[in-house]
């Protein structure tokens, strides 16, 4: 009876921490469709939505065979 009450105790356990990681995946999942679905519509509400207001866009760029780093803030985008 003991082995049946711990095992039931784990697998309550592992199913909880399943159940959160799925909730965290989900999250993250409808962030991104935000994101392009404001891209592909043009409505730069919904794709800024997934970025915080402080977040600074990065890119690199190769001029004349010199790497470099331009940055520019979320608003431009």
């Amino acid at each position: 009876m003991k082995r049946v009450f711990v095992l039931a105790l784990i697998c309550a356990f592992f199913s909880q921490k399943l159940m959160a990681q799925k909730s965290v995946e989900d999250s993250v999942k409808a962030v991104v469709n935000n994101l392009f679905a404001g891209m592909k519509k043009g409505d730069s509400s919904l794709a800024s939505s997934a970025f915080a207001s402080t977040c600074i866009m990065q890119t690199i760029v190769n001029k004349n065979g010199i790497n470099t780093v331009q940055t520019s803030p979320i608003s431009n985008f």
